[in-house]
């Protein structure tokens, strides 16, 4: 598996963007283009590829 294929926990993604945990939640909600979680056995993930592009739209 590819590094950038493994799946990241909230916590995860709060701390590459450098905001709090409520804060994904909140953009999950409402920022279209905000990575897609994924429920996985009743756990959300999300992938750290599209994170990690999303992320990186903003140096562009």
């Amino acid at each position: 598996m590819d590094e950038y294929d493994r799946r990241v926990t909230v916590k995860e993604v709060a701390r590459m963007y450098g905001v709090s945990v409520p804060t994904i939640w909140r953009w999950s909600k409402i920022d279209p283009d905000f990575p897609k979680a994924h429920k996985i056995v009743g756990t959300t993930r999300w992938m750290l590829s599209e994170v990690q592009d999303h992320i990186d739209s903003f140096a562009e």
